[in-house]
């Protein structure tokens, strides 16, 4: 059996790091696995990359065309778009490399046109790592177009944000196969107007249990020269910029809790690059650390969770939640709202606390509680149980075996 997989970048943003995971545990059960991918930066023989530096610069500048068609766009959102309108070589890799299965995964920067996925003949498998495979252009968005569908709504010649959902509409048919790594992603797919009818599995993303293993607390605080007697995580690359990562909710969180004292001798610890953070930070009233270089997959990352007690999650989007994921390995509960796809991570009261949505309070009271220091052990083991038993790169490996077998 032989698995090609198709994403953007080999290294940058979750879906990378999910893709890696993926192959991986493929890898691990002895399948034929292959990633290509438009930017590259490792040596790895399993990941190809652009033919040539001509190529290298012609992804440049699709990416630097795409923006510019933004401004033609009827759609003005913080999100990012992909309008994926210029055709690619990638059929031509494709053929090449003869795969049993093509599993496309975060195919945006014009990788490959809409009208190309079109012309693959052989069976398709497509993990959802946002919501861009049934909107138009955007990765994700807070709008219901994607259930009842998009009208063109600007004066220009040509609203391209209109033009991807069309082309989606002509040219993506019933043969893909997804998979939703969340409910939350599953229940998207299911009301939208392009893929309703659609086949639609759930499987998980999945985490290496033998790199994400706890490290001694107080080892970790020691390295971090942290000595407060709680610690509360949040971050992610670019989490004040990216305004659904739920930023505005922590500082409204923060005050609060400083209201009542709930954060006395505690450290909030902040990591991930942000440019506006440090800005944002000169009127907080709380102890607290900023960790900008902290890569993925990494032992700093690991460091950072051993050392916590709590992670918040206050997205507002989000299709999975994998520092939720590599938190809980780590035996680290975690606290959301009861929306996106973290929410599938969690077992409330067992292994964090799911706030009702969008309420402050909740989310103040599922702090306290995974903060109460009879909880910790229950929590820890829970953490630790949960993550071995539906997320191990052993299992998710299996699910997908067993669906790639029925397609072949």
């Amino acid at each position: 059996m032989k698995i090609l997989h198709l994403n953007y970048y080999e290294s940058q943003g979750g879906a990378a790091i999910a893709v890696q995971r993926i192959h991986n545990a493929l890898l691990a059960k002895n399948i034929d696995s292959q990633i290509i991918i438009s930017k590259k930066n490792s040596n790895n023989p399993k990941v190809i990359g652009p033919n040539s530096t001509f190529e290298e610069i012609l992804n440049l500048l699709k990416i630097s065309f795409q923006r510019k068609l933004n401004k033609f766009s009827s759609l003005k959102t913080d999100f990012s778009q992909s309008y994926n309108l210029i055709p690619s070589n990638i059929l031509d890799k494709i053929k090449k490399n003869n795969p049993d299965i093509l599993h496309l995964h975060w195919i945006g920067n014009e990788m490959i046109s809409i009208k190309q996925l079109s012309k693959i003949k052989i069976p398709i498998v497509w993990t959802l790592h946002d919501m861009w495979p049934y909107c138009a252009s955007e990765h994700y968005t807070h709008s219901d177009d994607y259930i009842y569908g998009y009208n063109k709504k600007n004066y220009y010649f040509i609203d391209f944000n209109y033009l991807a959902w069309k082309l989606k509409k002509k040219f993506l048919n019933n043969n893909i196969n997804f998979v939703a790594t969340s409910n939350w992603q599953k229940n998207n797919l299911s009301k939208s107007f392009l893929y309703k009818n659609n086949y639609n599995q759930l499987i998980p993303l999945p985490i290496d249990t033998n790199f994400w293993r706890p490290i001694d607390k107080k080892v970790s605080r020691n390295i971090l020269e942290i000595k407060t007697e709680k610690v509360i995580l949040f971050g992610g690359d670019d989490f004040v910029s990216r305004k659904w990562k739920g930023f505005e909710s922590i500082k409204t969180i923060l005050k609060e809790a400083n209201k009542n004292k709930l954060l006395s001798d505690t450290t909030f610890i902040f990591f991930g690059d942000d440019k506006n953070f440090l800005n944002e930070a000169k009127n907080f009233e709380i102890n607290f650390k900023y960790f900008k270089n902290i890569a993925p997959n990494s032992y700093d990352l690991k460091l950072l969770y051993s050392a916590s007690d709590l992670l918040l999650v206050p997205s507002s989007l989000e299709s999975f939640g994998q520092l939720a994921l590599e938190a809980m390995s780590c035996g680290i509960p975690t606290v959301c709202f009861d929306k996106t796809g973290v929410v599938d991570i969690i077992d409330h009261l067992k292994t964090g606390y799911i706030s009702k949505e969008n309420s402050i309070s909740d989310f103040i009271n599922g702090i306290n509680w995974c903060l109460d220091k009879k909880n910790s052990d229950f929590l820890f083991k829970n953490c630790i149980n949960r993550t071995n038993e539906k997320f191990s790169s052993d299992k998710v490996a299996e699910m997908y075996i067993e669906l790639y077998k029925k397609l072949i």
